[in-house]
């Protein structure tokens, strides 16, 4: 993949998410990373490891 598309493909994006207050406050209390959080529980969900590795098994 060119240097370029493969930047674009890996940029961050914001999604909005809901979920209950007091989750909130306790992730933020025990000064949970959302985003890091969210990134590992997505990718064990959809069992996948890292971008670069879906591209090189794909035929």
């Amino acid at each position: 993949m060119p240097p370029v598309r493969e930047k674009m493909v890996l940029k961050a994006v914001n999604k909005m998410v809901t979920f209950p207050k007091w989750l909130k406050d306790l992730a933020e209390r025990e000064k949970v990373n959302f985003s890091h959080i969210l990134q590992e529980a997505l990718k064990a969900h959809l069992g996948v490891a890292d971008y670069r590795e879906q591209v090189k098994q794909q035929p």
